[in-house]
């Protein structure tokens, strides 16, 4: 299933990385990029480290950026199922104060300030914030989670961890024996050693099905 993207007709160069379509559709969801995926409608909002903060200090009277983030964060937690905040840049902070540097000079934004911002964006507003490098990053960003919201299924962070010795390599033998033993309750490595003593080194472990009943499992094949 191809995706299409919906781009602001203001963010040509965006538009462009993301061969996507120049649309006005996205500013009706308070964002820049709009996308059908199979999980459901996302939405992205990108905004430069420097715009993000001109709109939290009013912008000017020319762009009127900071009426339009007021407008544009309420749209996008609202219409959309998956909405998120690309933060776009890397943020500098001066090594004496600590602050963000803005122009040249240290600002009047700290670490913690800016990381407040964002938490805010996340936790009142429920918008999934993204921090990028710079355009080309965001692009790239998008279609990530895009390729994610395709899928049907997530089950990489409720699979079980693979057993590993300390070096990372793949357990054998006798400490895979031991691994496995070791998942039941109750039973630690000195239990899980003399179950394998007392029965010759091998797994005291059978399946209590068939292997034709086995097959039944959807996955499982011959």
């Amino acid at each position: 299933m191809s995706i299409s993207y919906l781009v602001s007709s203001t963010d040509q160069n965006l538009c462009t990385l993301l061969d996507g379509i120049s649309s006005r559709l996205p500013e009706e969801y308070g964002a820049d990029v709009l996308a059908f995926t199979r999980s459901g409608l996302a939405a992205w909002q990108r905004k430069t480290v420097e715009d993000l903060l001109n709109s939290l200090e009013g912008g000017n009277e020319k762009d009127g950026k900071g009426e339009r983030l007021v407008r544009e964060l309420p749209l996008l937690a609202s219409k959309v199922k998956f909405p998120v905040l690309i933060a776009e840049g890397t943020p500098m902070f001066d090594r004496r104060s600590g602050n963000l540097i803005r122009g040249g000079r240290p600002s009047r934004w700290s670490k913690q300030a800016y990381r407040n911002l964002l938490r805010s964006v996340r936790y009142q507003f429920g918008i999934q914030v993204e921090e990028t490098q710079d355009i080309r990053d965001t692009a790239d960003a998008i279609r990530e989670m895009t390729a994610w919201l395709m899928k049907t299924e997530h089950l990489s962070l409720l699979r079980r961890p693979k057993p590993t010795d300390g070096w990372g390599c793949p357990l054998k033998g006798m400490a895979l024996h031991e691994y496995i033993l070791q998942g039941f309750p109750h039973v630690g490595p000195k239990t899980a050693w003399a179950i394998l003593a007392h029965f010759d080194n091998k797994m005291p472990l059978e399946w209590t099905c068939s292997e034709k009943q086995m097959r039944g499992v959807d996955s499982i094949g011959k």
